[in-house]
């Protein structure tokens, strides 16, 4: 990108290729879109596609990478921030960040408009209430927001590519399902999931573990030969 060149190309190669980088399990090229997207931002004079663009570029490596990280919570948070920021929060253990920023989400899907203004906000929103829930061993809660979300999820257009939002509903719904030792119903999620978004990483690696879980080891070697063929030897198995 040249000054002059249209922001809006720009943003969307660097949108896309970050989120095909970090499938792949490239992460220093992911880390390096946003790097790109912050030149752009700044030598653009801020215009809006750009600044925009970077809170999302920045949640999506939080979430999938899962390097959690606390960010700064203001009324003026992105969506994407405020949902990997909560996400973080009960991943680190600090609940009350979490909460802060699930309040939030709540209060923006509830604000005035039509329904359909805010549903990623009602999803996202509920995302992080069932973490919560889910950390809290409280498996009646976890379900029911899960539930919610799907039906809100069920109103919408089927993903086009990248995920939205960056933590895909039925991927965290069969992640919080294995942690509520409920392996069965979980293989389902990623199964899901998986129809959604094909071999996204993070549902194989569940698919997988779920089904080692019931003990189908057959099973889950074959999702983690998926998962060795998309991710190859990069840095994302060290973090496993």
């Amino acid at each position: 990108w040249q000054p002059g060149d249209s922001v809006g190309d720009t943003v969307h190669a660097l949108d896309w290729g970050q989120y095909g980088d970090l499938q792949r399990g490239d992460y220093a090229k992911a880390r390096l879109w946003i790097e790109r997207l912050e030149m752009v931002a700044e030598e653009s004079d801020e215009q809006a596609r750009a600044v925009s663009t970077l809170p999302l570029v920045r949640a999506r490596y939080i979430v999938d990478t899962e390097q959690w990280q606390i960010e700064p919570i203001t009324n003026d948070s992105s969506s994407h921030t405020l949902l990997a920021t909560g996400l973080s929060g009960v991943r680190t253990g600090n609940l009350a960040t979490a909460e802060q920023a699930a309040e939030i989400l709540g209060d923006r899907a509830s604000e005035s408009g039509t329904a359909l203004d805010n549903r990623w906000e009602q999803i996202m929103h509920r995302e992080i209430a069932a973490s919560i829930y889910a950390a809290r061993g409280e498996a009646d809660d976890t379900i029911r927001l899960m539930d919610e979300a799907l039906e809100i999820l069920a109103t919408m257009r089927p993903p086009r590519g990248s995920a939205n939002p960056v933590k895909p509903t039925y991927e965290l719904y069969g992640e919080l399902l294995l942690e509520l030792d409920r392996p069965i119903d979980a293989i389902e999620k990623f199964q899901v999931s998986l129809l959604r978004l094909p071999n996204r990483p993070r549902s194989l690696l569940g698919l997988a573990r779920a089904l080692e879980q019931i003990g189908d080891q057959t099973g889950a070697e074959e999702q983690y030969r998926k998962l060795s063929d998309v991710w190859g030897d990069r840095e994302s198995f060290s973090r496993l």
